[in-house]
């Protein structure tokens, strides 16, 4: 079982604990535990943890890493967004924790899986999740992912009603990963047909020599003006109340829609790429986008998605 795996699993089992958890630690506390302890794990350590944080939040992994390591040169607001996902702190625990008191290599596991089935499809749940997406453009691929692939991301913003939501999706092939992320909607509404607009949607392939991610945020730098209008959308068309058999807990049965224009270009920037952008500025001003894609080497990729997930909500955030 892989570190990511044993983490994953954890952070399944202690869903309660960890949004209580991020509800209760201020923001410079979480700053300073977070790049205290990112700090201490070592470079190997600091990659590993960099990646599991980065499928948790679906944040980009330049901007986590700068966020931890020189808070006082970015955005605060950026950052703070970044580290008020629900769960990040307690995740980050469990990293460090196992990168540390895991270091040998894990006993083989008896327990055997049918062959061309993985763990996480052939086990069984009273909350079903399903994910399926299309990715056309610079990357073609057809995307599905079950059950305990699919994590969903819930915190209240303390207006009745109204919450932070997204659904992510995380698969294993062979030597890579697969991620796939709707962002994360700060004013969530569970109402059937609304066009809802989160921010941080992504697809990345990640591999143990680094990732190759297309976001949202990627796509206004590259191909499209950023002018206010959102690129990524959520509409749900069905939300179901459930009954539950925990009086702490209100399940529901959520079926929605996804879509968002992705972008990527390799770090660091070709030179050609942020000269142009900087004489460019210079001598005109801001440019809308700011970097040219041809001279970035810049991709795009369109993303169309649906979800069909039950899931458990604390009774008292609802």
């Amino acid at each position: 079982m892989t570190l990511c795996r044993r983490v994953t699993r954890l952070q399944r089992s202690l869903r309660l604990l960890q949004v209580g958890t991020s509800a209760l630690v201020p923001y410079p506390l979480g700053m300073a535990f977070a790049a205290t302890a990112i700090e201490k794990t070592g470079f190997a350590a600091n990659r590993r943890i960099l990646f599991i944080l980065t499928r948790a939040t679906g944040a980009n992994r330049t901007h986590l890493r700068d966020c931890l390591q020189t808070p006082s040169f970015y955005p605060r607001a950026l950052c703070k967004r970044l580290l008020s996902i629900p769960g990040l702190l307690v995740l980050l625990f469990l990293c460090t924790f196992c990168l540390n008191a895991c270091k040998s290599k894990p006993p083989a596991e008896t327990d055997a899986t049918p062959p061309g089935e993985s763990a996480d499809q052939s086990s069984t749940t009273d909350t079903p999740k399903s994910l399926t997406a299309e990715i056309s453009g610079d990357v073609s691929q057809h995307y599905t992912a079950v059950n305990d692939q699919i994590n969903i991301a819930f915190m209240p913003t303390g207006t009745k009603g109204e919450y932070r939501f997204g659904v992510t999706a995380s698969k294993e092939s062979g030597a890579q990963t697969v991620d796939l992320g709707t962002g994360l909607d700060g004013s969530f509404h569970f109402t059937p047909g609304l066009d809802q607009q989160p921010g941080g949607a992504r697809f990345a392939i990640v591999t143990d020599n680094g990732e190759t991610a297309y976001t949202d945020m990627g796509y206004s730098q590259y191909f499209a003006p950023n002018d206010g209008k959102d690129n990524a959308h959520i509409v749900l068309s069905k939300v179901e109340k459930l009954p539950s058999k925990n009086a702490l807990l209100v399940r529901y049965h959520l079926v929605g829609t996804f879509r968002f224009k992705g972008g990527y270009a390799p770090e660091p920037l070709e030179d050609a790429c942020a000269k142009e952008a900087g004489l460019y500025a210079g001598q005109h001003g801001n440019r809308n986008p700011p970097f040219r894609a041809d001279l970035c080497k810049a991709k795009q990729i369109q993303v169309n998605g649906s979800f069909d997930v039950v899931q458990d909500f604390p009774a008292q955030m609802l």
